[in-house]
């Protein structure tokens, strides 16, 4: 093995790269062989310092000895850059030391080439992880691709980081992409304020919120589906805010359309059933209204059924027309609406002159007692008219379950006929 001479020995040390020598022996006429023979303090701590340090870096010169041996490739080109005296480039994995290295080779004097390693295990490090995140970059906006739904990720200026194609998609009459842009950018001014606030509500709660949110724009609006969620680190550190949103406007739309075509038919409807249950002449309820009020009464409750009818009316007719009868008629309804107002007493026609009063109280002596003043009311209009009535109670002492309609009208029609004879006699 060739040695160092006193200069070389004396200056290396101070190069500030990590560089050996390696020892050409040139006597056999065969092949040369090759063999470390000196390795700086920078050389071995490349060494010393990977995963599976050698135990004594004395021992890398016998390592590297054996990789010459073991890789013809290397023994070709030590050969080459000898013989040449050109530098070469050569890189190497150590798999067992999980390095790779970036060599260069040149012919240091006719006796020694000189080896400068350079560490490239970083940098190859660094471009694995680059490629695993780009590969991982690829699959999430592959995915986020796939989904229907618009997703949207903002840092916490409010600038968009990511976006998928649907969110693209929806904005492609404005913009290009919305990646890069800002809220202000996206939103009319007027709802940027609400649209922080939104995302700022997310990262108050610390959960995923969901609101329906409606934008307004010159002349129409849009309507969104939109959950929103904060972004937090490997360190919990808040980074962002991503949002899941769908387009629902013609569905809010139609829905409004809905509710507005129902409103109409519950409008038509009670317009309906106020036509169906009104009497043209007199503006009260008719009979039809009468029968669905029985049927429903509630008998733990007192009720008063009156049954009336006008004495002498076909006289009124008779002698002053049938268009002052229905007069008659329809101002004696009115006084029986304002007389039993105190009780919200219901007021049917029967049918001619026939009236139907019900209402709900203890005062079961209301009408009778106001007798006098209602045939006072009916002799303004005619003389010879008078008031016949039939009253029944309907309460749970008569009635234990539901109301017989027929019988209790049944009932009260015989006492208004037994009123009319007493009249009579």
């Amino acid at each position: 093995m060739v040695s160092m001479d006193d200069n070389t020995s004396r200056h290396f040390p101070n190069i500030p790269i990590a560089f050996a020598l390696i020892d050409v022996d040139t006597t056999k006429q065969d092949k040369h062989t090759y063999a470390f023979v000196f390795m700086n303090n920078l050389f071995k701590d490349i060494f010393s310092s990977s995963v599976h340090t050698l135990s004594d870096t004395q021992e890398l010169e016998p390592y590297f000895n054996d990789h010459i041996k073991s890789y013809p490739k290397i023994t070709a080109l030590l050969d080459d850059v000898y013989t040449t005296a050109n530098t070469r480039d050569y890189y190497h994995f150590f798999q067992d030391l999980e390095l790779y290295i970036h060599f260069k080779l040149s012919k240091y004097n006719d006796k020694q080439m000189m080896l400068i390693a350079l560490d490239k295990s970083e940098s190859i490090e660094n471009q694995l992880l680059d490629h695993r995140l780009n590969n991982q970059l690829i699959l999430l906006r592959t995915a986020l691709d796939a989904v229907p739904e618009m997703i949207a990720i903002k840092d916490l200026n409010g600038k968009y980081l990511m976006v998928n194609k649907a969110v693209d998609n929806y904005y492609s009459k404005e913009f290009d992409s919305i990646e890069g842009k800002t809220i202000e950018d996206i939103y009319p001014k007027k709802e940027v304020k609400r649209v922080k606030q939104l995302d700022n509500l997310a990262i108050e709660r610390q959960h995923s919120i969901r609101k329906k949110v409606r934008v307004y724009t010159d002349n129409d609006y849009v309507v969104t589906d939109l959950t929103r969620a904060p972004i937090y680190n490997n360190s919990n550190e808040l980074v962002g805010v991503i949002s899941v949103g769908k387009d629902i406007t013609k569905q809010e739309k139609s829905r409004k359309e809905l509710l507005k075509t129902k409103k109409d038919l519950n409008l038509f409807a009670m317009k309906y059933e106020e036509l169906a249950y009104t009497d043209d002449l007199t503006q009260v309820y008719n009979r039809r209204k009468f029968y669905k009020h029985l049927d429903a009464l509630d008998v733990s409750k007192t009720h008063v059924l009156i049954l009336t009818d006008l004495n002498n009316f076909k006289d009124v007719n008779d002698s002053k027309g049938h268009a002052y009868g229905d007069l008659t008629l329809a101002k004696f309804a009115k006084y029986l609406q304002k007389l039993f107002s105190p009780f919200e007493g219901l007021i049917f026609r029967l049918g001619g002159d026939e009236f139907g009063i019900l209402y709900s109280d203890e005062n079961t002596e209301y009408f009778k007692d106001n007798i006098e003043a209602v045939n006072a009311f009916l002799k303004e209009y005619h003389q010879k008219l008078s008031i016949a009535y039939g009253q029944i109670v309907i309460d749970n002492s008569t009635i234990k379950e539901k109301i017989n309609r027929d019988l209790a009208i049944k009932r009260a029609d015989k006492l208004l006929y037994d009123y009319k004879r007493q009249a009579k006699d």
